[in-house]
Protein backbone atom coordinates (compact mmCIF):
# COMPACT_ATOMS: atom_id res chain seq x y z
CA UNK A 1 0.00 0.00 0.00
CA UNK A 2 1.54 3.54 -0.79
CA UNK A 3 2.44 6.11 1.43
CA UNK A 4 0.64 9.25 1.67
CA UNK A 5 2.86 12.65 0.26
CA UNK A 6 0.44 15.39 1.17
CA UNK A 7 2.28 17.77 -2.32
CA UNK A 8 0.33 20.78 -0.23
CA UNK A 9 3.18 20.45 2.66
CA UNK A 10 5.89 21.58 -0.17
CA UNK A 11 7.94 24.47 0.66
CA UNK A 12 10.80 24.54 -1.47
CA UNK A 13 11.40 22.67 -4.80
CA UNK A 14 13.90 22.28 -8.01
CA UNK A 15 12.91 20.39 -11.14
CA UNK A 16 15.83 19.27 -13.80
CA UNK A 17 14.41 17.62 -17.54
CA UNK A 18 16.48 15.76 -19.58
CA UNK A 19 15.24 14.05 -23.06
CA UNK A 20 17.10 10.43 -23.40
CA UNK A 21 16.66 8.22 -26.52
CA UNK A 22 15.02 5.76 -23.92
CA UNK A 23 14.30 6.89 -20.49
CA UNK A 24 13.04 3.22 -19.42
CA UNK A 25 14.75 2.69 -15.88
CA UNK A 26 16.26 6.17 -15.22
CA UNK A 27 13.62 6.44 -12.04
CA UNK A 28 15.22 4.08 -10.72
CA UNK A 29 18.53 5.15 -11.58
CA UNK A 30 17.79 8.42 -9.64
CA UNK A 31 16.80 6.89 -6.66
CA UNK A 32 18.98 4.73 -6.12
CA UNK A 33 22.01 7.28 -6.89
CA UNK A 34 20.45 9.51 -4.40
CA UNK A 35 19.95 6.98 -1.23
CA UNK A 36 23.37 5.97 -1.90
CA UNK A 37 25.02 9.72 -2.13
CA UNK A 38 22.84 9.82 1.32
CA UNK A 39 23.74 6.43 3.15
CA UNK A 40 27.51 6.87 1.92
CA UNK A 41 27.74 10.87 4.04
CA UNK A 42 27.02 8.77 7.47
CA UNK A 43 25.02 11.63 7.94
CA UNK A 44 23.77 11.32 11.77
CA UNK A 45 19.80 10.56 12.46
CA UNK A 46 18.71 10.26 9.13
CA UNK A 47 15.88 7.81 8.02
CA UNK A 48 16.06 6.46 4.26
CA UNK A 49 13.19 5.12 2.69
CA UNK A 50 12.55 4.43 -0.83
CA UNK A 51 8.77 3.78 -1.24
CA UNK A 52 5.66 3.93 -3.11
CA UNK A 53 3.92 7.35 -2.23
CA UNK A 54 0.34 8.54 -2.94
CA UNK A 55 -0.99 11.97 -3.63
CA UNK A 56 -4.27 13.80 -4.62
CA UNK A 57 -7.78 11.61 -3.40
CA UNK A 58 -8.66 8.30 -2.79
CA UNK A 59 -10.26 7.37 -5.52
CA UNK A 60 -10.04 10.82 -8.46
CA UNK A 61 -7.45 12.39 -8.74
CA UNK A 62 -4.88 10.72 -7.02
CA UNK A 63 -0.82 8.49 -8.68
CA UNK A 64 0.68 6.88 -6.96
CA UNK A 65 4.90 6.85 -7.36
CA UNK A 66 8.17 5.79 -6.11
CA UNK A 67 10.38 8.05 -4.49
CA UNK A 68 13.14 8.52 -1.96
CA UNK A 69 12.07 10.02 1.30
CA UNK A 70 14.61 11.43 3.79
CA UNK A 71 14.15 12.69 7.29
CA UNK A 72 15.52 13.02 10.71
CA UNK A 73 14.61 9.65 12.99
CA UNK A 74 15.01 11.79 16.60
CA UNK A 75 15.45 15.54 15.89
CA UNK A 76 13.54 19.06 16.27
CA UNK A 77 13.11 19.14 12.91
CA UNK A 78 11.52 15.41 12.39
CA UNK A 79 9.04 17.56 10.54
CA UNK A 80 10.66 18.30 7.70
CA UNK A 81 11.42 16.45 5.03
CA UNK A 82 13.43 16.20 1.54
CA UNK A 83 11.75 13.95 -1.34
CA UNK A 84 13.73 12.41 -4.29
CA UNK A 85 11.52 12.25 -7.37
CA UNK A 86 11.83 11.54 -10.95
CA UNK A 87 8.15 11.05 -13.51
CA UNK A 88 8.89 9.63 -17.13
CA UNK A 89 6.96 11.36 -19.71
CA UNK A 90 7.68 9.25 -23.06
CA UNK A 91 11.08 9.93 -22.76
CA UNK A 92 11.52 12.76 -21.49
CA UNK A 93 12.29 12.30 -17.29
CA UNK A 94 11.54 15.30 -15.19
CA UNK A 95 13.51 15.09 -11.71
CA UNK A 96 12.40 16.55 -8.58
CA UNK A 97 13.86 17.68 -4.82
CA UNK A 98 10.66 17.96 -2.84
CA UNK A 99 11.45 20.16 0.80
CA UNK A 100 8.82 19.49 2.91
CA UNK A 101 7.45 20.59 6.11
CA UNK A 102 4.37 19.20 8.36
CA UNK A 103 1.80 21.25 7.99
CA UNK A 104 0.23 20.81 11.57
CA UNK A 105 3.94 21.55 13.39
CA UNK A 106 4.59 24.42 11.12
CA UNK A 107 1.19 25.59 10.44
CA UNK A 108 2.13 29.12 11.11
CA UNK A 109 4.57 29.24 8.06
CA UNK A 110 2.38 27.66 5.88
CA UNK A 111 1.56 29.84 2.76
CA UNK A 112 4.58 31.88 2.99
CA UNK A 113 7.41 33.03 0.65
CA UNK A 114 10.77 29.87 1.12
CA UNK A 115 12.51 32.55 3.02
CA UNK A 116 9.91 33.16 5.22
CA UNK A 117 9.48 29.68 6.37
CA UNK A 118 13.13 29.12 6.65
CA UNK A 119 13.43 32.43 8.79
CA UNK A 120 10.01 30.88 11.24
CA UNK A 121 12.58 27.27 11.38
CA UNK A 122 15.46 29.37 12.36
CA UNK A 123 13.84 31.93 14.97
CA UNK A 124 12.31 28.26 16.50
CA UNK A 125 15.88 27.11 17.01
CA UNK A 126 17.27 27.32 20.64
CA UNK A 127 21.22 27.11 19.13
CA UNK A 128 23.29 28.07 16.26
CA UNK A 129 23.74 24.16 15.86
CA UNK A 130 19.88 23.13 15.60
CA UNK A 131 19.63 25.92 12.82
CA UNK A 132 22.74 23.99 11.15
CA UNK A 133 21.17 20.62 11.47
CA UNK A 134 18.04 22.02 9.51
CA UNK A 135 20.64 23.55 6.89
CA UNK A 136 22.75 20.43 6.76
CA UNK A 137 19.71 18.84 5.61
CA UNK A 138 18.45 21.16 3.25
CA UNK A 139 22.46 21.07 1.51
CA UNK A 140 22.65 17.70 1.80
CA UNK A 141 19.24 17.21 -0.66
CA UNK A 142 20.77 20.13 -3.24
CA UNK A 143 24.48 18.56 -2.76
CA UNK A 144 22.55 15.06 -3.45
CA UNK A 145 20.54 16.06 -6.22
CA UNK A 146 23.09 18.01 -7.82
CA UNK A 147 25.42 15.07 -8.01
CA UNK A 148 22.66 12.62 -9.01
CA UNK A 149 22.00 15.48 -11.82
CA UNK A 150 25.81 15.27 -13.14
CA UNK A 151 25.27 11.38 -13.89
CA UNK A 152 22.15 11.09 -15.16
CA UNK A 153 22.05 14.48 -17.55
CA UNK A 154 24.44 13.25 -20.95
CA UNK A 155 23.91 17.46 -21.72
CA UNK A 156 25.29 18.66 -18.01
CA UNK A 157 28.16 20.35 -18.53
CA UNK A 158 26.01 22.44 -20.79
CA UNK A 159 23.28 23.29 -19.02
CA UNK A 160 24.45 22.99 -15.02
CA UNK A 161 23.85 26.95 -15.32
CA UNK A 162 20.20 26.45 -15.10
CA UNK A 163 20.21 24.92 -12.09
CA UNK A 164 18.85 27.36 -9.66
CA UNK A 165 18.38 26.37 -6.14
CA UNK A 166 15.56 28.51 -4.72
CA UNK A 167 15.57 29.58 -1.35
Amino acid sequence: MALKFDFASVYDYTNWIVTYPSAQGFQERFLRKAEQVIANTEFPGIELEIAEFRSGGWLAQKEVTPMLSVSFRKSQFSKLGIYFRAQTFGNVVLYSLLSTVDKGFWNALQGKPTMEIIAGIRAKCQNWAQFEEFTALTELGSLTFRLAMEELDPTWEQNKSLLHLKR
